[in-house]
């Protein structure tokens, strides 16, 4: 615990005040206490001035300047005062930040601080003299202490109140500490010591949170043409009471993407449904779940704070396909079939190509191999020409289907000319993005494009 001690009251003296060396004139009109800053007991004093260039706003801006200097005086007393604690890994930031808040927001307390007099004149413009007793700021202070502290007893007191009830009562209360100017020094006896009313909210709200536990069920692998996950959660409530609706996220991760959704529990901390599955390849993934911070409306700077979370490891299957090849040169046949079954799986990792012999129900691949030949030429040479379609079936129905388009090649003879198209076709199709994009989009149940 840090406490720094004594009530210090340091009085911004005005650049003017220096300025009168001998006592004051009266006959030059001014108040005394534009000559010498007046000093008065139990209070915060504070002197503003404006310019004649200022014209009409010069009242305005000297009031601001009033007002201003008596917030420097009152920072620099309540900063004297605070007690917090330091957490391990603040290093002292913390005291900085709370003492930073408490000097930011200190003008709010003034709109009670009380006119003494003021004076004017056409060479000199606005002055004001302006000042708000000690004892007033005492009474502000004391009375949001009060205010808040009773709503948390009330919320805690109330046995039909959620979890997500408490959380939100102590969120706001902090909230409240921190746009005060006494936000390191509110406090509440316990055992006879004054101690920190911002780390009691603190430290009951990471408590309630660090006492709740999050449970997820969902299916250990999925199919590759799966396109959601199916899952159910339970949360057990960091207090004796039901949780509420409470805001979570479940992610799913593959190698190839992510998948996230926000999640609300009914009251009892149960929620189930399905999941929008990100694009896989075979081999594993992780479904995590968390309390979702940001639903909470828990700030970033909350110190210490741990959501409960739970991930569990989930295996993804290929896409099984079958392969059909319908080419009019049945001697190489098994050589494209070969070749294109590699090409496939290399491009749409995704893919497993299931053998002939297979009976699922499952998607069928149908490349079609159109060849020409063109006569012999002078040269003595045959050119071949070749196309290839490639077409998505399902249950005897083609869903999708892209053709490339012609290339051409030449040999000595048809055989000679139709490899050397093969393999340009090939060659081809390795650097065709569109095929593949296409294909993987329709196997994965997309629409194909149109």
């Amino acid at each position: 615990m840090r406490y720094v001690p004594g009530s210090f009251l340091f009085l911004v003296i005005p650049i003017w005040f220096f300025s009168c060396a001998t006592a004051p004139d009266p006959a030059d009109g001014l108040p005394e206490w534009i000559h010498t800053f007046p000093s008065e007991e139990g209070f915060y004093v504070g002197i503003g001035n404006a310019g004649p260039e200022k014209g009409e706003d010069g009242r305005i801006i000297a009031r601001e300047n009033a007002l201003t200097e008596i917030a420097a005086q009152i920072a620099t007393t309540l900063k004297g005062q605070i007690i917090i604690e330091e957490y391990e890994d603040s290093l002292g930031a913390r005291y900085e930040r709370v003492s930073r808040v408490m000097e930011e927001q200190v003008a709010i307390t003034l709109e009670e601080a009380e006119q003494v007099d003021s004076f004017y004149s056409e060479d000199r413009g606005y002055w004001v003299y302006y000042r708000i007793s000690e004892e007033t700021i005492d009474a502000m202070k004391s009375r949001l202490e009060r205010e808040i502290l009773s709503d948390i007893q009330a919320i805690q007191g109330n046995t039909g109140a959620t979890m997500i009830e408490n959380i939100a009562v102590l969120l706001k209360s902090r909230e409240r500490i921190l746009s005060s100017p006494f936000a390191g020094i509110l406090g509440y006896i316990e055992g006879g010591e004054r101690r920190s009313l911002l780390d009691f909210v603190e430290r009951e709200t990471r408590a309630i949170l660090q006492g709740t536990a999050v449970s997820l069920e969902s299916p250990d692998e999925v199919e590759g043409y799966a396109r959601t996950l199916s899952f159910g959660i339970e949360v057990e409530s960091g207090i004796e009471t039901e949780t509420g609706a409470l805001p979570l996220i479940l992610s799913v991760v593959s190698e190839r993407g992510e998948e996230s959704a926000r999640i609300v529990t009914d009251r009892t901390g149960r929620a189930s449904g399905v999941i929008s599955l990100p694009p896989f390849s075979e081999g594993t993934g992780l479904v995590s779940l968390s309390l979702d911070r940001e639903g909470l409306g828990i700030p970033l700077d909350f110190p210490g704070i741990l959501l409960p979370e739970v991930s569990r490891s989930i295996r993804f299957l290929p896409r099984a396909v079958r392969l059909a090849l319908d080419a009019e040169e049945a001697p190489a046949a098994r050589e494209y079939r070969e070749r294109l079954s590699t090409y496939l799986t290399g491009v749409l990792p995704e893919v497993q190509i299931e053998p002939d012999t297979s009976t699922r129900n499952i998607p069928l691949v149908r490349i079609t191999l159109y060849f020409r030949y063109a006569p012999n030429n002078d040269l003595g040479l045959v050119f071949a020409y070749l196309r290839t379609v490639f077409s998505v079936e399902f249950e005897g129905t083609v869903s999708y289907s892209i053709e490339t388009g012609e290339v051409k090649e030449g040999g000595l003879d048809i055989r000679q000319a139709r490899v050397r198209v093969f393999d340009k076709m090939m060659d081809h199709l390795e650097t065709e993005q569109n095929i593949r994009k296409n294909l993987s989009k329709v196997l994965s149940g997309e629409p194909g494009p149109g």
